[in-house]
């Protein structure tokens, strides 16, 4: 397994709902130690589908691995329960995502206009599935 200095490790489930309401907010918060502790790798087993949130997040592809490693220090974030968010950890990873969304976009006035405009606001829907059903034909 390839070694490396510094790994925050957020191997901890698949799929879109989990990284997104397990994950991610807790990977927002750090955000900034991958900007200023070059040494610092993302361990992740969910492959490179999430990449473009690791670059809004200024991570880098070159910086992430997916397979096993072996660490001299390792950043393990507290695991969370399957669909148990953290409420704080999930606003301020709202906001801090608002915050890199809008920066980003003001760099590309068209698409920034766009975005503006009332009737082509973007929503994220949140939903809680106590069945752990699924949305059949569901169409936004």
């Amino acid at each position: 397994a390839p070694r490396y200095q510094q790994v925050f490790s957020i191997a901890q489930s698949w799929g879109f709902p989990h990284f997104m309401m397990e994950v991610l907010p807790k990977l927002i918060l750090f955000a900034d130690e991958f900007r200023l502790n070059p040494n610092l790798t993302l361990h992740t087993q969910i492959g490179n589908m999430f990449q473009h949130m690791f670059d809004l997040l200024g991570i880098p592809e070159s910086r992430v691995v997916h397979n096993q490693v072996v660490a001299k220090e390792l950043w393990a974030p507290a695991a969370t329960p399957c669909c148990c968010i953290r409420g704080m950890q999930s606003y301020l990873a709202a906001q801090r995502l608002r915050t890199l969304a809008l920066t980003r976009l003001q760099r590309d006035p068209v698409a920034f206009e766009t975005i503006s405009k009332p009737y082509c606001q973007k929503h994220i829907l949140l939903l809680w599935r106590p069945d752990r059903g699924f949305l059949i034909n569901w169409v936004a």
